[in-house]
């Protein structure tokens, strides 16, 4: 549940940074990690260090499996 409610609020930061106010645009992205941190020590505890370290590694776990998805995908659309 806690993965379904952090994209959530992505998708929210990510509806808000569709404005044409620049400035609203790059400083709701501010957010999103600091909310992460916040959301993930209220839900998991545990010291703010150990915590950076999981989320960190999450966060590189998460790049490399939309990385290879994002390149299967490309090549997919690029054979048909």
């Amino acid at each position: 549940m806690f993965a379904l409610h952090l994209h959530a609020f992505a998708f929210v930061v990510l509806a808000v940074s569709v404005t044409q106010l620049p400035v609203v645009a790059q400083g709701v992205w501010l957010l999103l990690p600091a909310y992460a941190l916040w959301a993930a020590r209220r839900v998991y505890g545990g010291g703010w260090p150990a915590l950076v370290l999981r989320l960190a590694g999450v966060a590189l776990g998460y790049a490399f499996c939309l990385a290879v998805v994002l390149s299967l995908l490309m090549v997919w659309v690029l054979l048909n």
